[in-house]
C-alpha cells in the first residue's frame, strides 16, 4: 500500500468521524434551549439529511464492493487465524446491504417529511387576522344569492356599420354607406 492509498484511508476515517461529530452537534443544537425558532430551518435541515442518508446508502454499497474485491483478490486475513473468511464476510455483506436499505428508507422518510412541511410557516398576528377576514368574506358570500347572468341582445340594427361594410371600407369608423350623403361628411369636416 503506498502513501497515497494510506492518505485516502485516513481521509475516509476522518470524514466518518466528522460526520459523527456533526450529528452530535446537530442533536445538541436542536435539543434547546434556545433550540429551533423557525419551521423553515427544519425544512432546510431535512433536505440536507435526505441527501446525507442517501449518501450513506451509497457509502455502504461502496464499502461492500471494496471488501468483496479484497476477498476475491486474496488480500484479507483473520486476526484469530480462521482460514475461511467467507462466513464473516457474508455477515458483513448482509449487514452493509441492510444498512444501505435502511438509509435509503431513512432518506425517503426525511424527503417525505420535508414535502409535508413545504406549506408550514410560523403563525403571525397579521396572518391570523387576514385568515379570519377571508373566512368571514367566504361565509358572507355563501349566504348571498348569486346574481343571474342575462344575455345581451346581439348587435344588429342599432349598430351603425355592418362588419362587412367596415371591412370593405378599409377602416373602422369610416363614413357608413347607410348614411345620407349630407350626414356622411358632417362628422369628418374640420373647422378652421
Amino acid at each position: 500500500m503506498d502513501d497515497r492509498q494510506t492518505g485516502i484511508d485516513e481521509n475516509v476515517e476522518r470524514v466518518a468521524a466528522e460526520l459523527r461529530e456533526s450529528v452530535r452537534a446537530l442533536n445538541h443544537l436542536t435539543a434547546g434551549p434556545p433550540g429551533l425558532t423557525r419551521p423553515s430551518t427544519v425544512y432546510t435541515a431535512l433536505g440536507s439529511l435526505t441527501e446525507a442518508a442517501y449518501g450513506l446508502a451509497q457509502a455502504s454499497e461502496q464499502f461492500d464492493r471494496f471488501l468483496d474485491a479484497e476477498l476475491s483478490a486474496g488480500r484479507l486475513g483473520h486476526d484469530r487465524g480462521e482460514k475461511d473468511l467467507v462466513p464473516a464476510m457474508l455477515r458483513a455483506h448482509d449487514a452493509l446491504a441492510e444498512a444501505g436499505e435502511r438509509t435509503s428508507e431513512l432518506s425517503n422518510s426525511f424527503a417525505r417529511a420535508q414535502v409535508a412541511l413545504n406549506a408550514i410557516r410560523p403563525r403571525t398576528a397579521d396572518a391570523d387576522v387576514a385568515s379570519q377576514i377571508s373566512r368571514e368574506v367566504e361565509a358572507a358570500a355563501v349566504d348571498q344569492p348569486r346574481p343571474t347572468v342575462t344575455e345581451a341582445p346581439a348587435a344588429g340594427a342599432d349598430f351603425p356599420v355592418g362588419i362587412d361594410d367596415a371591412l370593405r371600407a378599409g377602416r373602422v369608423g369610416q363614413d357608413s354607406p347607410d348614411k345620407h350623403p349630407d350626414q356622411r361628411s358632417q362628422g369628418s369636416r374640420r373647422t378652421p
